[in-house]
């Protein structure tokens, strides 16, 4: 092993990242969250995406045009609600997120489902700025994993364990000073910024005892943007850092083994269960596989 092998590998490397992205640049080309189906102001109809194209995720499947309802940002993020709410209690989460959307809002709108979905789409895009919105629809698309949603609630759901230490009586209320120190403690300085503004939009800066519920459910909350923003990067990080460990491998296909390999190595922080759940849900879904293509 010498210079010249080490060279031929970061040429491997180096080739095998512009294959990688040239097939992104070629499905970006596609239907993504930035495809905007609303692209004419006021318009009334909605075009069709096309039926069978590999770019256009199965709920938009239609060759008619689509009535445009000019759903409001309120409906859009009630049904996203319900889809998450009856997510939850789908505890093995073998399809996609968007089947298992397709399969609900086919019940719920068996005439109207395609209609109901392009303006929900629609609207989604157009509210991107929201945090909820723009994960909800990223997830849906199959652009983002629906695991960042999850770990985003737990780790609202331990904000809220910690807070309710601190309640002081049955009132539902706490300490302002004593939760921005939480804060702090938990999360840093600029988090406690944050706090301390959106309760002083929530009760103004008199109140020395606050609903802190409140504060946590208000939807433009900028402490919960900040809380699902950093999970979100967290999670495209350690995505980023898996992706580089398994392209150093300068292999176009890798194993089962090779793949736990990497996610353990880049993640260290993870159990060993997880783990096992994550490499099985990559190689067994659909149908158990010992190897798969590196850019499958």
């Amino acid at each position: 092993w010498g210079p010249e092998h080490e060279t031929t590998t970061r040429e491997a490397v180096r080739s095998l990242q512009d294959e990688l992205a040239v097939l992104r640049s070629t499905y970006l080309t596609g239907f993504t969250s930035c495809t905007m189906l609303r692209s004419v102001p006021l318009q009334e109809w909605i075009p069709p995406l096309g039926v069978g194209c590999v770019y256009v995720p199965t709920c938009l499947h239609t060759s008619q045009p689509v009535k445009n309802t000019f759903m409001c940002k309120e409906i859009a993020l009630s049904i996203a609600s319900e889809v998450w709410e009856k997510r939850a209690d789908d505890t093995s989460r073998s399809t996609a997120l968007g089947d298992f959307y397709l399969a609900f809002i086919t019940s719920k709108h068996p005439k109207t489902h395609v209609e109901v979905t392009y303006n929900l789409v629609a609207t989604l895009q157009e509210s991107s700025g929201d945090q909820a919105c723009k994960l909800f629809l990223a997830c849906l698309l199959g652009e983002v994993s629906e695991s960042v949603y999850w770990k985003q609630e737990g780790e609202l759901k331990s904000l809220e364990i910690e807070i309710e230490k601190l309640e002081e009586g049955n009132e539902g209320k706490v300490c302002r000073e004593a939760l921005a120190v939480l804060v702090e403690e938990k999360y840093g300085v600029q988090m406690k910024k944050e706090l301390e503004y959106d309760m002083e939009c929530c009760f103004g800066c008199e109140e020395e005892k606050v609903a802190w519920r409140e504060v946590l459910s208000a939807p433009d909350s900028r402490m919960v943007e900040c809380i699902r923003h950093n999970v979100q990067a967290e999670f495209d990080t350690a995505l980023g850092s898996i992706e580089a460990s398994i392209l150093r491998t300068g292999l176009m296909t890798i194993s089962r083994k090779a793949f736990e390999c990497a996610l353990s190595t880049t993640t260290p922080a993870l159990p060993r269960k997880v783990v096992t759940h994550a490499t099985a849900h990559v190689f067994d879904f659909p149908s158990p596989s010992t190897s798969l293509p590196v850019f499958k």
